[in-house]
């Protein structure tokens, strides 16, 4: 059964302008959270650095078209709330403020539905969002605009930054990723060093591939490949002719295409070619990991 929380907090928020158009803080956040039981995944989210740090994305290696998508969606119906929270204070009538709670709720559902299954039941069983929208709907179906604002503000303040805190935190494990690299490239990529990121990603990706098969350290960049993935290359011991080749290609082209141009070049590197570049060396690192000789 639904309940509602005491009057004392709806008193509050009515008689005070200041607090129902205040923007929600990372201490608002955090202590209403925790009394309602949420669990921050991050709280840099509510801080005001936004889900959408690119930066941190490609340190973590996983910026894919999906999480674009879920990211679009959330923005989206963040965006919508807020632009709703606004009618609220603009003194808009029940039944204008019903059509968009309602098309909030279908909005709502709708990102339940794209994100990952272990957010959306995370979500749905210790969120409030379905209540807040039920009570606020209800609460416009009786003209009670006052009453139903309060389910709008916690909406806004709690709801949807809990999902976006989700989200995130599910980034940060839905895929392995190397330590050193992470370590090493993050701080570079913060500061927008994209050229020195990628730089910084080979020099660790040459010592691994040094290490894990014993060549010596004159070898380097594409003669490296040819001395490990050759056929007569150590590697030629664990891997089928196929694979061998297939490995020999995907390194030598890394050195080729990238290494050589930004290890040579004074260029400055694109965004989408440092996620390309890392992605590709966090996989060859975690393969090394797995497969290589020593």
């Amino acid at each position: 059964m639904l309940t509602r929380r005491g009057r004392p907090y709806f008193q509050r928020v009515r008689q005070s302008p200041a607090l129902r158009n205040a923007r929600p803080t990372a201490m608002f956040f955090t202590r209403r959270a925790t009394r309602r039981g949420f669990q921050l995944a991050m709280a840099d989210t509510v801080a005001g650095t936004g889900i959408g740090d690119r930066a941190h994305t490609v340190a973590s290696g996983r910026m894919i078209a999906y999480q674009y998508a879920v990211r679009d969606e959330i923005n989206r119906v963040v965006s919508y709330a807020e632009a709703v929270r606004a009618k609220f204070s603009s003194g808009a009538e029940a039944t204008d403020l019903l059509r968009d709670a309602e098309h909030l709720a279908t909005l709502y559902a709708s990102l339940m539905n794209v994100l990952p299954n272990e957010i959306s039941k995370k979500i749905g069983k210790e969120g409030k969002a379905l209540q807040h929208l039920h009570w606020m709907r209800r609460f416009l179906r009786e003209g009670k605009v006052d009453r139903a604002e309060v389910d709008i503000l916690d909406i806004c303040r709690i709801d949807l930054p809990a999902v976006e805190g989700a989200f995130r935190d599910w980034i940060e494990h839905a895929t392995e990723y190397d330590a050193e690299l992470r370590d090493k490239t993050t701080p570079l990529l913060i500061q927008r060093e994209f050229d020195s990121a990628i730089r910084k990603a080979f020099v660790i990706l040459t010592s691994r591939l040094r290490a894990a098969y014993d060549v010596p350290n004159a070898r380097d960049g594409v003669k490296l490949a040819n001395a490990i993935f050759g056929p007569d290359g150590p590697a030629a011991a664990t891997l089928g002719a196929s694979d061998r080749a297939a490995m020999r290609d995907l390194v030598a082209g890394l050195y080729g295409v990238y290494r050589n141009r930004y290890g040579h070049d004074d260029v400055d590197a694109p965004l989408h070619e440092a996620e390309t570049v890392i992605g590709s060396v966090n996989w060859l690192l975690l393969w090394l990991s797995e497969n290589g000789a020593n």
